[in-house]
């Protein structure tokens, strides 16, 4: 996720007042970038208390993903990229959760 170099609504409200597609590609690129940090992290073996935490992470992280592509698939639609955009506060709610929710998790583990 180091790898996006902005915040995507900076990304989708720079895309509306230029209409450059450098934006649109930078979008599709952070979605892409979070469905591949979604399958990494799938790839980690956690302790057994944990693993509801990583489903959600998970989850949050593919919602995510899926979301900026929808927004990127539907820039052009005023209606619908309105309504995504209240998709888009929902999931990145939802990925704070999740990660909120780890460091809960590891604080608890401490001694």
């Amino acid at each position: 996720l180091k790898k996006n170099s902005a915040y995507e609504l900076d990304l989708y409200n720079n895309y509306m007042q230029t209409t450059d597609a450098h934006y649109i590609t930078e979008l599709k690129t952070a979605a892409k970038n979070y469905r591949n940090a979604a399958a990494q992290t799938a790839k980690v073996t956690v302790p057994a208390d944990a693993v509801s935490i990583q489903v959600d992470i998970l989850n949050a992280m593919q919602e995510f993903a899926a979301t900026l592509t929808f927004i990127v698939d539907n820039i052009q639609d005023p209606v619908t990229s309105l309504a995504l955009l209240s998709s888009y506060n929902k999931a990145e709610n939802d990925m704070f959760a999740s990660f909120d929710a780890l460091n809960a998790y590891y604080a608890s583990k401490r001694p």
